[in-house]
């Protein structure tokens, strides 16, 4: 939890149920993982929030009512993070469902459903010399210990979402991973 906590969930809880189809996305065969994503992360909230009966407070004094059946809904207000699921199908693990309030210049309607090696596409040096590597990352991912990827970006507009095209990208990404505190770690910089 960032110093900027109370922040980031005022802004997702503001975002207008008219633009929900661009911050969350669920594809069929989720449902099970994003139950089992709720659950963990309501088992792992830290100090400062309180969990009882159906509701979360979090630090900021709000008070979030848990709903099983829109489970990235009910984290959108509780977490700061963008929440991704990738479920392995066939030989690639694919993007079932997110929260995703704060791209860095992508869209959730042009990732949900894809596997990594398409989601990475604007990524040129990621089919060569990443894929292969990252897939093996993700295919020795054990439960209970999740992956956290960061990106950073700087922004010099008062807006934390910024969605482009993956045209705009082409060519201006490249990746460094590393791990931190135990978890993995992975950095997107433009070049």
């Amino acid at each position: 939890m960032t110093s900027h906590y109370c922040l980031r969930p005022v802004l997702q809880s503001e975002i207008p149920d008219g633009q929900r189809g661009d911050v969350i996305a669920v594809c069929d065969g989720a449902g099970a993982a994003l139950a089992g994503l709720l659950d963990y992360a309501l088992s792992h909230l830290p100090d400062g929030f309180a969990v009882s009966g159906e509701a979360v407070t979090h630090p900021g004094g709000v008070s979030v009512a848990l709903d099983r059946d829109d489970p990235l809904l009910t984290l959108s207000r509780i977490v700061q993070e963008d929440l991704c699921v990738l479920q392995k199908q066939g030989d690639e693990h694919v993007l079932m469902a997110a929260l995703l309030c704060f791209p860095v210049s992508w869209t959730l309607a042009q990732k949900i459903g894809k596997p990594l090696l398409a989601i990475h596409v604007p990524v040129a040096e990621y089919k060569e010399n990443i894929a292969k590597r990252v897939q093996r990352l993700f295919d020795r991912v054990q439960v209970g210990r999740p992956l956290w990827r960061c990106a950073r970006a700087v922004w010099q507009v008062g807006t934390a979402n910024h969605p482009a095209s993956a045209q705009y990208w082409r060519g201006r990404i490249f990746y460094s991973f590393g791990r931190g505190g135990g978890g993995f770690i992975g950095h997107a910089h433009t070049r």
